[in-house]
């Protein structure tokens, strides 16, 4: 598909499937900046190195952007580039190109295939994209979602947004997208670009899970085996299969990453 697409169809194409998605909202009222500026969120932009930026989900235009967007992509709040989501195109790197696209109609299966009563509990964690910034340095980014303001079938109508670069931890080209709702309990769902399609379960299974809060605990493979009553190589198995699937360099940055996401 990426020999037949450059970054304006991707842009159009991104337009026209958020519209089609978006189709029947409509705001309630005007953004007020002021109200994450002077918030936790607007003081923690302040002091880390997340960009928080508020969009609304049928045009993909920012209402408001953190000024520390600079240190991440070389271009302040007001430069074309980083005004509006769809802008963020321009910056994705080559081989990535074909990932706005595919997120959107992701977007739009897996919204559809969560009750209304629970899509108003939505978070969604976009892992892995590569953007390469005003400076030429390939940032891989970890966006978290969640819904500011809903419509009446309980979808996304303004969302807010923390972005950070995760390209330390990263060792792969692929990406994927992680969706949390409901609270009783939670539920999840992914999509692997590698693997070309999304599951109704965690990226990690509750063994995996189980076995990486023990690492985190500074456990070896053998103590681990011990506990679970399972054989090192065994653990050892799923600590690769987890470092694998994340796309993540090594132990350290997958106990991060899983941190991150509030797996353990």
């Amino acid at each position: 598909m990426s020999e037949n697409i450059n970054y304006d169809f991707a842009i159009s194409e991104c337009k026209r499937l958020w519209a089609e998605h978006s189709k029947n909202q409509d705001l309630s009222e005007s953004f007020d900046k002021s109200t994450i500026e002077n918030s936790p969120i607007g003081l923690l932009s302040k002091s880390s190195q997340i960009v928080v930026s508020v969009f609304q989900n049928k045009t993909q235009k920012s209402e408001y952007i953190s000024p520390n967007v600079k240190e991440m992509f070389g271009y302040d709040e007001t430069h074309d580039s980083i005004l509006g989501m769809l802008y963020y195109i321009k910056l994705i790197a080559w081989e990535h190109i074909t990932y706005p696209i595919q997120a959107v109609r992701i977007h739009t299966k897996i919204m559809k295939s969560i009750p209304k009563e629970e899509k108003k509990d939505v978070s969604i964690i976009y892992n892995g994209l590569k953007i390469k910034n005003k400076f030429g340095r390939i940032l891989r980014l970890f966006i978290q979602t969640v819904p500011l303001e809903i419509d009446e079938e309980n979808n996304p109508v303004r969302t807010l947004s923390l972005c950070q670069d995760v390209a330390p931890y990263l060792k792969d080209n692929f990406w994927w997208i992680r969706y949390t709702y409901g609270t009783k309990p939670q539920q999840v769902k992914y999509y692997h670009s590698q693997m070309g399609k999304y599951f109704d379960h965690d990226i990690l299974s509750e063994r995996e899970i189980e076995i990486l809060k023990w690492i985190e605990k500074g456990l070896d493979s053998k103590e681990i085996a011990e506990k679970l009553f399972l054989s090192p190589t065994t653990v050892n198995t799923h600590r690769k299969n987890m470092i694998d699937r994340m796309g993540v360099i090594d132990t350290t940055a997958l106990i991060q990453l899983a941190r991150l996401c509030k797996m353990i």
